[in-house]
């Protein structure tokens, strides 16, 4: 059926909606369960369009088309490939899904920022999610009341990295309604595509909330915090997807060569007052 469509597009695109096909023709044999420590659920870092012959990110990007299905329906990987066929070889796959998810006034680099941080709520997220692997954190760190934290990752296209909170001395609780946790992201210009959540632990609930970036990638949040919060976590997503089409690696969408790896992102925190 997909190579009616478009016979000739990216084995990622291919390979992850089949495997996403699974979850809806036989449910309960989860037997695509075993793909998910391989892809972006797992490993963020990993790029959502990495075809990798040799081993399995590629299966395990199905999580993406069941975010996408929850958010959106599950008509809308029919129509990606249908917008894949009439644009049958003068764009790549990523430029059909960015352009369905467009019809749907939503930009790619905003929806897979939307997923990273789902996934680190994949309990409350996803039906299954209980179930499933708990995303690698690029980092993880204490804060502090003396000492605020600074952390420093690299995030490769449309992939993503967690930086992982902990508020508060050891030896000392804070009190409810007195502190709150200040989130300084300081990432690459927009043109590359930042995006930024933060997701806070607390009670047995989590909370996502996006942290709103300028032209120059830099944005704050302020979080309530207490001995109550079990974790803050900074998802930081690199949603560009501008390659050079056909120069070189075949590894990713269009056989090309991404434009925006290795992007920078700094997290700073502080403890403070309210």
């Amino acid at each position: 059926m997909q190579l009616a469509y478009d016979a000739e597009d990216d084995g990622w695109f291919h390979e992850s909606t089949a495997t996403w096909m699974e979850e809806r023709f036989a449910d309960g044999a989860d037997d695509n369960r075993r793909y998910l420590p391989y892809g972006p659920l797992r490993r963020p870092g990993v790029p959502l369009d990495l075809f990798d012959p040799s081993g399995y990110a590629h299966y395990g990007a199905w999580v993406f088309w069941e975010h996408l299905s929850d958010r959106f329906g599950v008509d809308v990987v029919r129509d990606v490939w249908e917008r894949a066929a009439v644009d049958a070889g003068d764009a790549s796959s990523v430029q059909a899904l960015r352009r369905t998810l467009r019809e749907r006034g939503v930009h790619l680099p905003l929806a897979l920022g939307r997923f990273a941080a789902a996934n680190l709520a994949r309990e409350q997220e996803y039906d299954e999610g209980a179930a499933w692997p708990a995303p690698r954190a690029s980092a993880t760190t204490r804060v502090t009341r003396a000492a605020p934290a600074r952390t420093e990752v690299e995030v490769d296209h449309l992939s993503s990295a967690a930086v992982v909170l902990r508020a508060g001395d050891r030896d000392a609780r804070l009190v409810p309604g007195r502190w709150a946790l200040r989130v300084v992201v300081d990432g690459p210009r927009a043109v590359t595509r930042p995006v930024a959540w933060v997701v806070v632990e607390r009670d047995g609930e989590t909370v996502l909330r996006r942290v709103r970036l300028d032209a120059e990638g830099v944005g704050a949040v302020a979080v309530p915090v207490s001995s109550r919060v079990d974790a803050v976590t900074v998802s930081l997503t690199n949603g560009s997807s501008r390659s050079r089409c056909g120069a070189a690696d075949p590894a990713y969408a269009c056989g090309g060569t991404p434009r925006d790896d290795d992007q920078p992102f700094t997290v700073i925190a502080e403890l403070a007052r309210r």
